[in-house]
């Protein structure tokens, strides 16, 4: 049995692993949970947003909250270095 730690097992999200889902700033996350639009919880000195508010966000059509379909701009980087 494999126990890999897929995107869709995860229960918490750090908030650069929501950036990367998203395909937004870091700063984009932290503003979103600063205005309230997004919440997380404090374990430590890490804030995590749990699955189901990621969820919640993503089905309210929150404006950044799609799921990044991009290659998390490798591609983009060798190509701009060829040209």
């Amino acid at each position: 049995m494999s126990t890999q730690n897929t995107a869709e097992q995860r229960i918490l999200f750090s908030i650069p692993a929501l950036a990367i889902r998203w395909g937004v700033s870091r700063d984009t996350v932290k503003r979103l949970i600063a205005s309230d639009r997004l919440r997380a919880v404090r374990i430590g000195a890490r804030r995590m947003i749990h699955v189901t508010e990621i969820q919640r966000a993503e089905r309210n059509g929150l404006s950044c909250c799609r799921k990044s379909k991009r290659n998390h701009g490798s591609l983009n980087r060798n190509t701009a270095a060829q040209n």
